[in-house]
């Protein structure tokens, strides 16, 4: 049976990236059938505006990254390309007071003047461009005051803790470095673990430091500090109040400190404070978008309930995605290597274009009401040869 085929590559002014178009005709030629197919793939405009800059400056043209309350700032957003229309929405924790301003004009920039409230403890933006039927939307927070977590609000409440681990970390006044709080394991027995972490987005390279008062068993029970999956450094036995410092690069990372017991017997208080973090320059991920409530809600299933199945990988062109019922109602964030943004779908899609990416690895960040977890991808789209 005759057979021809023939591949096209059309561009759409209003698609979504890479939807297949499949046309098939049949012909009887010399009382034989003969099919003819033809498939097209219909791409996004090539140029579509995408989140370039954000430059926060006080009223002496300086940038800044931190903020002070009771305080005017200009806001300005920087685009690829030209875009439709542009929409900045700031809005002030916990008061919930709202600063928004659309952009109707055809640009590449829009400005934004706002004065932060003196009670303002941290603030949440959002921001939208608008291309024809196209829009992209990017959300971030800033921070008031200094980056330093000194724990002295009797909680965790000032940063995106995550304090879900099945023990967590408790605020205690029994130890502090400075003032009258400080962070501290909880009661474990043996083989047992206290975790805490937090997620952010460092801005350039830089150090994070913390300091620590160690009561364990020594060379047994330690505490670990981790950047992402990589061991920074351990510590057992006694000591007083120490600082740790440790260099970071840019990008998103996940600081986490553990205390593990092994199962030989218990020395000294058994426990772990540290205090005084002073984080690097960076944004607050919005990972969990309500930042209030969402760290006391998330829990860590076990792993067989915790099934996200991405396939091929490495990919071209486009993969698949799979998930368990846990992850029901996911949103899906995408990163590349160096931890910026490139996508994000308040619906995880079954099929994953990828036309648009670079060749790399990329973390795949999967988000519901119960859960976070994230999956490496790679794609190879193009030949290096």
């Amino acid at each position: 049976m005759p057979e021809a085929s023939q591949s096209f590559l059309l561009r759409f002014p209003f698609v979504p990236d890479t939807i297949p178009l499949f046309s098939t005709m049949v012909r009887m030629i010399d009382a034989e059938e003969c099919y003819a197919s033809m498939q097209i793939s219909a791409d996004a405009p090539v140029d579509y505006p995408t989140l370039q800059s954000v430059v926060v400056r006080d009223s002496a043209e300086n940038a800044v990254q931190i903020l002070s309350a009771n305080s005017n700032y200009n806001f300005r957003v920087g685009l690829s390309s030209y875009a439709d229309s542009l929409k900045v929405v700031l809005t002030e924790f916990p008061s919930m007071r709202e600063t928004r301003v659309t952009f109707s004009d055809t640009l590449r920039m829009g400005t934004l003047p706002f004065r932060l409230n003196d009670d303002t403890r941290r603030l949440k933006v959002s921001i939208a461009s608008f291309l024809g039927r196209w829009h992209r939307e990017y959300s971030y927070w800033m921070l008031t005051g200094s980056a330093v977590e000194t724990f002295e609000s009797g909680d965790f409440s000032r940063f995106p803790w995550d304090t879900s681990a099945l023990r967590p970390w408790i605020s205690t006044q029994s130890q502090a470095h400075e003032g009258d709080f400080s962070a501290r394991s909880a009661v474990l027995s043996s083989r047992q673990t206290s975790r805490l972490s937090i997620p952010l987005f460092v801005l350039d390279d830089d150090t994070v430091s913390f300091w620590t008062r160690v009561s364990s068993e020594e060379g047994h029970d330690r505490l670990y500090f981790y950047i992402d999956d990589q061991l920074q450094g351990y510590w057992s036995g006694v000591s007083m109040w120490t600082k740790r410092s440790f260099p970071i690069e840019q990008g998103l990372h996940r600081l986490s400190w553990r205390y593990e017991k092994d199962d030989t017997r218990s020395e000294n208080q058994d426990c772990i404070w540290i205090d005084d973090i002073h984080f690097p320059l960076a944004l607050w991920d919005s990972l969990v978008d309500e930042w209030d409530t969402a760290t006391s809600a998330i829990v860590t299933p076990e792993p067989e309930e915790l099934y996200v199945n991405i396939y091929p990988n490495p990919a071209s062109g486009q993969c698949h995605v799979t998930l368990s019922d846990v992850l029901k109602d996911a949103s899906l964030t995408i990163y590349d290597i160096s931890g910026r943004r490139v996508a994000a779908y308040r619906v995880v899609p079954s099929t994953l274009s990828l036309q648009p990416f670079r060749n790399g690895i990329y973390t795949l960040v999967f988000v519901n009401d119960n859960v976070i977890t994230t999956k490496k991808l790679m794609v190879r789209n193009h030949s290096t040869n």
